[in-house]
Formats: structure tokens, C-alpha cells, sequence
């Protein structure tokens, strides 16, 4: 039958398949074993196989109080795991799957990648794309412990000459990994490296010195860093500032152009003869009378006028006129007329 075959086949080689596909399936009958033979065997599996288990199930397998596995093995298996499935591991489950209970102690060369891990996840949570800059707010007990263990890891790191072809895949990656932390990680890392090599008595003043060196190279990175943002901000506003006073002056030559076309518009004077007007289209400040004491123009003066230039009263009106709901009309408007004597 399947269950025999399943009891038969069931192994640790077999458990994490077995686990991955009963959790698809809801079995929890099967998920219960074979997650209870992962946990007992963790450090014995091949981690070919159980780096295929999703997060989810990766974790179960590790905090289950079943675990048998030694601390320091672990976290090497855990950071390997982050750096096969990048992207997967988020902070409450790497908080949960690094928890002291389970994972006292750091192996040495897996530290500064778990100081790496902490800072994207730091920098994803405040939505900062520039990592290496990101600044941790609360380092926490993790923090501390991959710090304590990186001493060593950081000792090769400092004391390793940055061209060196004969550095070892693990120098270079240490390297690697230390120059990508940000100065304020690498401060905590460097006196964790001189409190080791005082205790150990090894050569303080060799390591005293490298830390020296690193640190001034560190500052006169950031330093150049902060000049070339500094250049690059002053270029961006004085192109703004550029195209702002260039905008303003093409609003000048504008309103120059639109103050000398006002000038080609002249107000029809009174004298002008046109077919079937009469003295109510005209207006004079001064009136002149007729033989029969009539004002030759008309006496309503025009209700606005330009508000900059010389203007005159005097001049042909047009009366701008609404007829009301009971036909009668209203005169609203006596609105000055103009020529134009622009053009050719």
C-alpha cells in the first residue's frame, strides 16, 4: 500500500521531499514525521535537500524543540541558506531562526554576512535603497553576537593586503563582506577585533595600526563621497537657477513686447467719420455745444480704461448694452474704442 511504501521510503535523505510535498497536500499526519526526522537530523542532512524546503517549512524544521544540531553549524546553515534563497528570509524569521536559545554562538565566518542580512532588512523596512549608508537603529542581542564572533574573520580582513592573489576564497569573501558594511558597523567590528587581540595577546599595535589605516580610509572615502554629492547638488540648482532666470527673462521680453504693441493702439477719436453714427457713441472730457445748447457728444465717459500708459478720456464709446426679461434696456458698460496702426 502507500503508507508502507511512505514508512519504507521515509528516510533523512527522503524526509525534506516528503515535508514539502504533505504540506501541499495537508497532511499533517506526514508533515508532523517527516518534520520531526528533519529537526533530529538537521546537521546530518544534505543541505542540497533541505535548502529546497520554502521558508515556512525551513523554519518549523529549525525552532522545533526537537532540533539537534550544534549552535555554531546552525548558523552556517542558516546563512546558507539566506544566500540560496535570497529575498525569502524576512526579519521576524531570521530573529526567530537565530534566537540565542538555539543559536548561542555565531561561526566566526559567517558573521559579517549575518551583519549584512541585518542592514537590507533594515533598509527594506525604512524603504532605503542606499544600504551601504543605513544606519541601524537598534542593533539588539543578534547584532551583538555576530560582532563578538566576527573578530577573527575582521583580524584577516584588516591584516590581508587589498591586492592579493593568493587570498583565499574565505579571505576574500571576509573582505568582501567588511568592505560593504557602513562605517558606523565597521567602528563596533574594529573594537571587537582590538578587545580579542588584547585579550588573546597577540599584536595589539599591528592591529591598532590597520584599524588606524582602515579608519582614515574609511573617513577620506566618505569624505570624497559627501564632495561629489555636494558638486552634483550645486550643478542641479544652478541648472535650476539658470532655467529660472531664463524663464523670467523671456516673461520680460514679453511683457516689453506686449507694453510696445499697446502702443499701436490708439483710441478713435471723436473727429473720425463713420456711416450712421451719432453724438451718444463719442465722449469729450471738455464738451462743445451746439446753436441750441446741446453737447455735440455724448456725456457718459468710458467705464475703464488700460491701467498702465497715458490714456484719455476723450474718444468713440461703445456702449455695451443687456436687454432685461421685461424688454427694457440697461445700459451696463461704456467701453472705450480703439485702432490699431501696427503692421506694414
Amino acid at each position: 500500500s502507500i503508507t508502507t511504501f511512505i514508512k519504507n521510503d521515509l528516510s533523512v535523505d527522503t524526509a525534506p521531499a516528503y515535508l514539502a510535498e504533505a504540506e501541499i497536500y495537508k497532511h499533517d499526519k506526514l508533515v508532523d514525521v517527516s518534520a520531526h526526522l528533519c529537526s533530529q537530523n538537521f546537521e546530518f542532512i544534505k543541505f542540497g535537500t533541505i535548502v529546497t524546503l520554502p521558508p515556512s517549512l525551513f523554519e518549523k524544521v529549525i525552532t522545533s524543540p526537537e532540533l539537534v544540531c550544534s549552535s555554531e553549524v546552525l548558523s552556517s546553515r542558516v546563512a546558507a541558506y539566506c544566500r540560496c534563497r535570497p529575498g525569502t528570509v524576512d526579519a521576524t524569521m531570521l530573529k526567530a531562526m537565530t534566537n540565542i536559545r538555539i543559536m548561542p554562538k555565531i561561526a566566526p565566518e559567517e558573521s559579517l554576512f549575518y551583519l549584512k542580512i541585518l542592514m537590507e532588512l533594515e533598509a527594506e523596512e525604512d524603504g532605503n535603497e542606499d544600504v551601504e549608508n543605513t544606519r541601524m537603529r537598534e542593533k539588539g542581542e543578534f547584532y551583538d553576537r555576530c560582532v563578538k564572533a566576527s573578530a577573527e574573520i575582521v583580524n584577516i580582513a584588516l591584516s590581508t593586503p587589498k591586492q592579493n592573489s593568493s587570498q583565499t576564497r574565505q579571505t576574500k569573501t571576509a573582505v568582501r563582506e567588511y568592505n560593504g558594511l557602513p562605517p558606523s558597523i565597521k567602528v563596533d567590528l574594529l573594537e571587537a577585533a582590538v578587545s580579542q587581540k588584547q585579550k588573546s595577546g597577540g599584536d595589539f599595535e599591528l592591529v591598532q595600526e590597520e584599524s588606524r589605516k582602515r579608519a582614515e580610509e574609511e573617513i577620506e572615502k566618505e569624505k570624497k563621497k559627501s564632495e561629489l554629492e555636494i558638486e552634483e547638488v550645486h550643478k542641479l540648482y544652478e541648472a535650476k537657477l539658470k532655467s529660472y532666470e531664463d524663464t523670467i527673462r523671456a516673461q520680460q521680453d514679453e511683457l516689453r513686447a506686449y507694453s510696445s504693441e499697446m502702443k499701436n493702439f490708439v483710441r478713435v477719436p471723436n473727429e473720425q467719420l463713420l456711416p450712421t453714427i451719432t453724438a451718444e457713441y463719442t465722449y469729450q472730457e471738455e464738451p462743445e455745444y451746439d446753436q441750441f445748447g446741446d453737447s455735440i457728444y455724448g456725456q457718459l465717459p468710458p467705464s475703464s480704461l488700460p491701467p498702465f500708459g497715458e490714456q484719455q478720456l476723450d474718444g468713440w464709446i461703445l456702449k455695451e448694452e443687456k436687454i432685461r426679461r421685461d424688454g427694457r434696456r440697461v445700459k451696463v458698460r461704456a467701453r472705450p474704442m480703439y485702432y490699431y496702426k501696427g503692421g506694414k
